[in-house]
């Protein structure tokens, strides 16, 4: 269910950043998601060490992790 939840907000995110990309918007004015690849990796970067905490720099609604 968590999963499912997870992959619906990350569809509309990915969704947004496209339309942000596709109406030409400069950086400084769309989101700043990371890929989908490099986010996995991230997430599997968390899971492997057993992380208890996590702190994000720098994105800006969250896409890394």
């Amino acid at each position: 269910m968590m999963d499912e939840l997870v992959d619906t907000v990350l569809e509309r995110l990915y969704a947004e950043d496209a339309a942000q990309r596709a109406a030409n918007l400069p950086s400084s004015q769309r989101t700043r998601n990371v890929d989908r690849e490099t986010g996995r990796w991230l997430a599997l970067l968390v899971r492997a060490t057993n992380a208890r905490e996590l702190l994000e720099i720098g994105s800006s609604n969250g896409v890394s992790t």
